[in-house]
């Protein structure tokens, strides 16, 4: 339906986050909208520790694993990778802090002593490593799609979208950080909908015109000869 490009020399989780709170106030606004953050790279958690400190406390690389499974933490959406000494936590949409994986307990011994992922392990706060990275005006972007829901009219929703951008959205943004309205369809039903009016009037302009002679014809056509 139309995507709004949110883009600025600002660091990578800033801007995500600050897209992630735009789809949340226009999802808000737009109650009946599909509303979805995308062209942006997954939140990834990377849990490395040494073999030799597994091995001191007689752990492994899968128990590891297990614990972050097995947490508190919300993770039902991502996935969990084990690379040699790592293990990488991809998150989807909202992400858990480098704090949150710290505090998940890696051990618990019989006398109640608790030894967690933080002091086990190196935890570091990252992005998933791929090649995923759009620009817009030569600066990190990041888009907000927003699709039109069944039962919408379909100017009401760009009408909105404007409206917010101009009046909430673009006068909050920080210094550096811009956005823009791109792909949007409602101008394309819009030219086709006049198109289709003219058309309309075009050929009802026509044949109100020769309607007139169509029943002369057939009136001379139908009469008997003298």
């Amino acid at each position: 339906m139309m995507r709004p490009i949110v883009f600025g020399d600002i660091p990578e989780r800033s801007l995500k986050e600050l897209a992630h709170q735009i789809e949340d106030e226009l999802g808000t606004l737009l109650s009946l909208s599909h509303v979805e953050t995308t062209g942006t790279r997954n939140y990834e958690i990377s849990i490395e520790v040494s073999l030799a400190r597994l091995r001191s406390l007689g752990l492994t690389l899968d128990d590891v694993a297990d614990a972050v499974r097995h947490s508190s933490l919300d993770l039902s959406a991502g996935r969990i990778d084990t690379r040699e000494a790592e293990v990488h936590v991809r998150t989807i949409g909202q992400n858990h802090d480098q704090l949150d994986f710290e505090a998940i307990v890696g051990i618990a011994r019989e006398d109640g002593t608790v030894v967690r992922l933080g002091g086990i392990a190196d935890v570091r706060d990252a992005f998933q490593d791929t090649d995923l990275i759009f620009r817009h005006q030569d600066r990190p972007a990041g888009f907000v799609e927003v699709y039109l829901a069944e039962g919408e009219q379909v100017m009401n929703v760009p009408e909105a979208v404007h409206k917010y951008t101009a009046n909430v959205i673009t006068p909050s943004l920080p210094d550096g950080v811009g956005i823009t309205l791109w792909n949007d369809d409602s101008q394309t039903y819009s030219e086709r909908l006049d198109l289709l009016v003219r058309n309309g009037l075009l050929v009802s302009s026509w044949c109100s015109s020769r309607w007139p002679c169509f029943l002369r014809f057939g009136s001379r056509c139908g009469s008997s000869p003298a």
